[in-house]
């Protein structure tokens, strides 16, 4: 096994579910056969281990920016799963500089023997150095005009940093006040990965801190969160 495949999962505006889209995502790619590590990078709203239900945990990402723990130390096996899980603490006595920040994804070295590595980001940090260590920046947006103007913005940024970028559609409902899908399809320059639709489960998922592919993985959220998760398998053979 070589390098793993990493995967940014951003946006610029809140409230559009990146993490939920996140978490699946990692899951997904376990159900699928792949070893994941996700990691919450979010260090402004960590919130992977809600997602999951693991949020009583005494090491995580803290302990990474503090340089007291390494990847595999604080890593959490979720469930019966190939999927690891390094989850963000609050701590309002951590004392964190943005230079430590970078230094978190350029550690990845110690993630050998993992398939995918899946980075919930916060908006930031995006200086060359570290974009670098990133195979694709997955953008996460509602197909409405401020969310969409906001991702126009990261895409701008990945271009700039010469970094692969994806982008995926969440809550989709067609109805009226939404951009149709074409058009911001036409706007991206590509077609969008995935276009999740705006499925009750995922709100279920949340109030039960389950994620929406353990609770029903036939719903329409959950297949269209596999055949994603089958995409990224397509690019990561691709590369290698």
């Amino acid at each position: 096994m070589g390098k793993p495949y990493v995967i940014r999962v951003g946006s610029q505006s809140g409230g559009v579910g990146k993490t939920a889209v996140c978490v699946n995502l990692a899951l997904a790619l376990s159900m699928l056969g792949k070893k994941v590590l996700l990691i919450d990078g979010d260090y402004i709203n960590p919130s992977v281990g809600f997602y999951l239900d693991i949020e009583d945990v005494k090491a995580g990402m803290s302990d990474l920016l503090e340089r007291k723990k390494g990847l595999k130390d604080v890593a959490v096996k979720y469930d019966n799963t190939e999927l690891y899980v390094v989850p963000g603490i609050l701590s309002v006595t951590i004392k964190v500089k943005r230079s430590d920040l970078k230094q978190v994804p350029l550690r990845l070295d110690e993630a050998a023997g993992f398939d995918f590595v899946v980075i919930d980001t916060p908006t930031g940090l995006y200086d060359n150095i570290t974009m670098r260590i990133f195979d694709d920046g997955l953008i996460v947006s509602t197909p409405t005009m401020r969310s969409m103007r906001m991702a126009f913005e990261l895409s701008a940024i990945y271009s700039k940093a010469k970094l692969n970028k994806s982008l995926v559609l969440n809550r989709v409902t067609n109805r009226k006040g939404e951009i149709p899908v074409r058009e911001i399809e036409d706007a991206f320059g590509a077609r969008a990965l995935a276009v999740l639709p705006d499925d009750p489960i995922v709100y279920e998922s949340e109030v039960r801190q389950i994620p929406a592919l353990k609770l029903n993985r036939n719903s329409p959220f959950s297949k269209s969160m596999l055949e994603l998760a089958r995409i990224y398998i397509g690019k990561s053979t691709n590369k290698g």
